[in-house]
């Protein structure tokens, strides 16, 4: 009883209701404790229950963040017109989340050093980001929903969603390397530059960083293998 009373104070910690069932993402129910199914609602707001770019942030803890990758990417299902073909390894994501953006990257399994080095104009894949509550901005506007895969996760008779973009690397015409972001579409919906960086311990393939630009966007690094990153501009999401 007082283990049950100390995860209802948790919860009650969180400014909106729990976004995402578990017992709806995790299929048939089973016999657990009251303490693990709670543990299990924790880790899943802490993607969906994520207002856009807040200063604060914070890194979900790995364990978390891989019980978040496999219960979306269950629902996202195998897809059949990806435009690039990405395995994602759902053992080395990372999730960050600041009030209620949350945001997720999980990498390919066959991403490496080697294959970055070996880079010419088709594209490599080197993952997914998922976004909850944030957009990439195009030109200083969100995306259109119309171009992007969005993921549904059931939770008590509504439907929450998370957009998902598969990732990639590739030298454009200039031989300049870029990260490529793809949504539904063959073709990259948005592109930045890849930079070189001083090469620094990395404890995952692909890692977050962020900070606040204005009320309404804020830039996303994602650090690649230690010796790469790249800077999204992020803003609100269209109504």
């Amino acid at each position: 009883m007082k283990l049950a009373r100390a995860f209802k104070k948790k919860l009650a910690r969180f400014p909106q209701p729990v976004p995402i069932g578990f017992r709806t993402l995790a299929g048939p129910r089973r016999r657990e404790s009251h303490i693990a199914m709670k543990s299990s609602l924790l880790a899943l707001a802490a993607l969906c229950a994520l207002s856009p770019l807040a200063p604060a942030q914070e890194v979900l803890p790995i364990e978390r963040a891989r019980e978040i990758a496999g219960k979306i990417n269950e629902r996202a299902g195998r897809i059949e017109d990806a435009p690039l073909a990405v395995d994602p390894d759902l053992d080395r994501p990372q999730g960050i989340h600041a009030d209620k953006v949350g945001i997720m990257v999980v990498p390919d399994r066959t991403l490496s050093i080697e294959k970055l080095s070996e880079l010419g104009t088709p594209p490599v894949p080197l993952g997914q980001l998922w976004l909850r509550n944030a957009a990439i901005s195009d030109m200083g506007s969100p995306i259109s929903a119309a171009q992007l895969r969005t993921v549904y996760i059931p939770r008590e008779g509504e439907d929450v969603s998370v957009q998902l973009y598969l990732l990639g690397t590739a030298k454009n015409a200039a031989g300049k390397t870029e990260l490529l972001i793809y949504g539904k579409a063959k073709d990259p919906i948005a592109r930045a530059p890849l930079t070189a960086i001083s090469a620094s311990p990395q404890g995952l393939p692909l890692e977050l960083a962020g900070h606040k630009e204005s009320d309404d966007s804020g830039i996303l690094t994602i650090n690649i293998l230690g010796k790469y990153s790249a800077d999204l501009r992020l803003v609100r999401p269209p109504e």
